[in-house]
């Protein structure tokens, strides 16, 4: 096997070794691996099997989550002289941003691939918020279904959602909320415009948030997004 790019050089013959730590779809990930010759797979399933797995290893895969990338495993990738590229299989690099970016390591995430899961389960919470599920399936369960429910649900139709942080998820919900006959108006950093929505920047929040009558947030949770959306934007 040839690896270049900084993942062994030009060897020939030698196996590129991976350290993976996956929360889900495990059996597919591995079974995906194990078809690409001249790679050697060391799985884990805990935070000292991957440490243990990453002696050696080129390239670590694992989710970007505080559970997966803590500080432990953040300080044994930075002292690694043998680890180039760390690959995160989750749409979340909560857990990098806060144990911190090794220098010289190259991260990769899985782009769009993410994108329709998180906006449909996004938009699934919104519908059972709307349609006040919790309590139509505690109705169920207690064989009791009256005017007080009815009179607290809702419908989507015609509300307005307000998307903060239009990146790919965020596109992905607006595209959902426009089959539910939905307006959207979308809040991104820079406010670049998208085709066929209104968007904002990140500083029109507060002027975008009394138009909403739902909002759902896309962001990546780091320093700058957090607590975003404090006590003035509930106020509003």
């Amino acid at each position: 096997m040839r690896t270049e790019n900084g993942l062994g050089g030009e060897d020939h013959g030698v196996a590129l070794r991976i350290a993976m730590w996956a929360g889900v779809a495990r059996e597919r990930i591995l079974d995906a691996l194990a078809r690409t010759p001249d790679l050697d797979i060391a799985s884990a399933d805990s935070t000292e099997g991957f440490i243990a797995a990453l002696d050696g290893a080129q390239v670590a895969v694992l989710p970007g989550l505080p559970r997966f990338y803590g500080p432990d495993v953040a300080a044994k990738i930075a002292s690694s002289s043998d680890i180039a590229w760390v690959h995160l299989i989750s749409a979340g690099y909560d857990g990098v941003s806060a144990a911190g970016w090794p220098p010289g390591v190259r991260f990769t995430h899985p782009g769009g691939a993410l994108s329709g899961a998180v906006a449909e389960h996004a938009f699934a919470l919104l519908t059972a918020l709307s349609r006040r599920l919790d309590q139509a399936v505690l109705g169920q369960v207690r064989q009791a279904w009256g005017k007080p429910y009815a009179q607290q649900t809702s419908t989507l139709s015609g509300a307005t959602l307000a998307v903060v942080g239009f990146g790919s998820i965020g596109q992905r919900v607006a595209k959902l909320a426009r089959g539910y006959d939905m307006t959207v108006i979308g809040v991104s950093r820079s406010g670049r415009p998208v085709e066929g929505y209104e968007v904002h920047a990140a500083g029109d929040l507060l002027d975008v948030l009394p138009r909403a009558d739902a909002v759902i947030c896309a962001l990546p949770y780091d320093d700058e997004t957090r607590h975003l959306l404090d006590a003035q934007a509930f106020a509003c």
